[in-house]
């Protein structure tokens, strides 16, 4: 399974290089690129999960993730609650109860679960057990926010969702970013909660430090979105934290293996 999910990372890493340097060169977005490239970063967060969490565990965060996302966006559409009013468009698929694109659970995990894996390595080991839980989940919940604040204004440019009452930051409500930390801390926590008893199996480990990678080659993909838009303060200020995360991460001894 390792070779299996290190292959995921490479051909994850290959397409977006391959993506980029297309769009920079001129030539126009591949619709076969558009649906395959969060496939793999998909396929590569659940085979690091499985490795580093155990099969159940790792079923449980997808579970989780997908069921809380679903709730969380299914709710912001239809009331405003949560993110503020929007509406997707019917560019990213079909819609969950002509609500949210089934495909956005998935992109959610491939970003959570590495950002959850920095977030452990970064809490410092005095935190009391009691609030270990709560204030891994809460750093897991800032280092998301800090990936939608350029991939927001990107989405929003290519028109796959629409802010009905335009907000503060590029356009986007400020309570939008709310709900991102506050959907990813209450599926953080509850995995966390609920994880300790379910039996976590010997499995074959694959370094930490490929989940750090990982997300860094996501979040620069995201970031090469926002310049090729000409976004470029929303590349400069989402790249700039993004890039504090992994740079933390590393010097947290993530070693690379």
């Amino acid at each position: 399974m390792r070779r299996l999910t290190l292959a995921f990372f490479w051909a994850y890493t290959a397409l977006t290089v391959y993506i980029y340097a297309r769009l920079f060169a001129g030539y126009h977005f591949q619709l076969w690129a558009f649906f395959l490239h969060p496939v793999l970063a998909f396929a590569f967060s659940l085979l690091h999960a499985i490795q580093r969490e155990g099969k159940a565990r790792a079923a449980l965060l997808v579970l989780l993730t997908t069921v809380m996302t679903l709730f969380a966006e299914s709710m912001g559409v239809a009331t405003g609650l949560i993110f503020g009013q929007y509406h997707y468009n019917d560019n990213l698929g079909p819609l969950f109860l002509g609500l949210v694109p089934y495909v956005i659970p998935m992109v959610w995990f491939y970003m959570m679960y590495p950002a959850y894996v920095i977030a452990e390595r970064i809490l410092p080991q005095s935190v009391d057990a009691r609030w270990r839980a709560p204030v891994w989940a809460a750093v897991t919940g800032g280092i998301m926010l800090s990936w939608d604040l350029v991939l927001d204004p990107v989405m929003v440019y290519r028109s796959h969702w629409v802010w009905d009452q335009p907000g503060a930051y590029f356009g986007i409500p400020l309570q939008n970013f709310w709900g991102w930390w506050l959907t990813t801390f209450v599926t953080i926590w509850l995995y966390l909660k609920i994880n300790r008893r379910i039996l976590q199996k010997d499995t074959a480990i694959l370094s930490e430090s490929w989940a750090v990678w990982g997300f860094g080659v996501m979040a620069l993909g995201t970031v090469l979105s926002a310049i090729y838009a000409g976004l470029w303060s929303p590349a400069l200020i989402g790249g700039l934290t993004l890039l504090f995360w992994v740079i933390l991460a590393f010097a947290r001894s993530v070693k690379f293996g």
